[in-house]
Parts: C-alpha cells; structure tokens; sequence
C-alpha cells in the first residue's frame, strides 16, 4: 500500500510511532524515524536490523529547532521527495490541577507537542509543494482534545491546536496536492497512559463503544491508510479510534 514512499514518522520509539513505523515498512515504504531518546535504540534498532535499507533513526530533541533542521537536511540528502509526515511527538505533564499548575510546564507541554509539530511541517511541507506528487500529513491528536479528558489541561489544549492546525493546513495546502488529517486515538496501550489517573482511564473507557483499551497496531493501521493513495478523498478530517 505504501510501496516506493517516503515517510517521516516522529515520536517513533513510542507504541504509536513504533508501530506506524513498523507497518510503513512492512508496506513497502522507506521510512525516517525521529525519536527523542538514545536509550530507545534497541527498539528501534531491531527493524534496523530486519530493514538495513529502508530505514533510517535520528535521535535528538524534537524542541532542538536548530537540530531539527540539520537532521531534515539530512533526510533530503538522501532523497528528493517526501510522500508522507507524520506528527506524533508527544508528552504528558504532571498530574496537576490546572489553578495550581505552572506555566513553564505548561509551556514544555505546547513545545513539543504543538510547535515542534508545526516547525517540522513547515520544514517538510516546502518539499511537498514544490514536487506536488500527492502527499499526506497526519497529525496524531488525542480524545482529550475533543472531550477534555483525559489528560491534563495543556496536553487537551495542545492536542485541540493540532486538530485546529489540520483543518487550516488542509485547505491551505490542498492546491499543492497534500492531504491533512488528524488521528484522535483513545486509551492506547503506551508508556504514556501509565502517566494518567486512573479515574481519567476508568471515565475515558466508559465512553467508548468497546470499553477496551486500543492497541497501537489498530491506530497504526489508520495512519498507514491516511497516508496510502486510498485515501486520496480524505482531506481535512479528524478520525476517533476509540470505539
């Protein structure tokens, strides 16, 4: 489904990364995995290994613009063309009221998970306009941001930003022949859900049709269609995978 394409996929050591990396390779496609931690190589490394020419890791701070920019560099070093992006860099804050939260962690929240996402589709975006081969960018937004909660106030209110983001970028960029849709995943098993309250998880559940936490291949398998040539009639919309 995604034989010959080129992928971006940032947030790839987490469970959703993980596996939308796993699945774009398993479909044909070469991917570019952008991960915050060295400590997350081996799990990487173990397709590194089962994939040696189709994959390619860049470890560093997604807030790093200055970085950010180098390792782009080097992605279009090695190829001309960029067919798919997709944001899905990540993080939780503290457990915290909202009146008694700080700022500053409100802002590190916004940093990551809303302007990183921004510069990097900046950066990459100018590549897709200029080749208008027909690309897709997939946002990974939250539940949270459509139900606040769970999650913490800055993570819901950064996750609705992407979905806000989505909608204007899809028409923004729709002449230039690049597709923008959002992925709102519910509880997913994650590092990340371990992080939340467990009254959030119970509430979050009640509410889907299953009443059961997701697995991330399920939310990888959507992403791998947004960004498939079979979903060339789905722009500028926000998909649930909470049912």
């Amino acid at each position: 489904m995604l034989e010959g394409k080129n992928i971006i996929v940032t947030g790839a050591s987490g469970a959703i990364g993980f596996n939308t990396v796993k699945l774009c390779l398993e479909q044909g496609a070469f991917v570019f995995a952008l991960a915050h931690q060295i400590k997350d190589h081996d799990l990487l490394g173990s397709l590194q290994t089962e994939y040696p020419s189709k994959l390619d890791t860049f470890y560093f701070d997604m807030t790093d613009f200055e970085r950010m920019k180098e390792v782009v560099k080097q992605i279009f070093s090695k190829t001309k063309e960029v067919d798919g992006l997709v944001n899905n860099s990540a993080r939780l804050s503290e457990n915290c009221m909202f009146v008694m939260n700080s700022m500053q962690a409100i802002r590190e929240v916004f940093e990551l998970n809303f302007f990183a996402q921004v510069k990097i589709t900046q950066l990459i975006a100018r590549n897709m306009m200029r080749h208008k081969k027909g690309s897709s960018i997939v946002n990974i937004s939250s539940i949270a941001a459509l139900d606040g909660d769970p999650g913490m106030m800055e993570y819901c209110a950064s996750k609705a930003a992407l979905i806000g983001m989505t909608y204007k970028l899809s028409r923004e960029l729709a002449p230039f022949k690049i597709r923008v849709n959002a992925v709102a995943p519910g509880i997913t098993e994650s590092k990340m859900i371990s992080k939340m309250p467990e009254n959030f998880k119970e509430e979050s559940l009640m509410r889907s049709i299953s009443k059961k936490v997701a697995k991330p291949q399920s939310v990888a398998e959507i992403i791998a269609f947004l960004l498939s040539d079979k979903s060339m009639q789905i722009n500028g919309q926000v998909i649930r995978t909470d049912a």
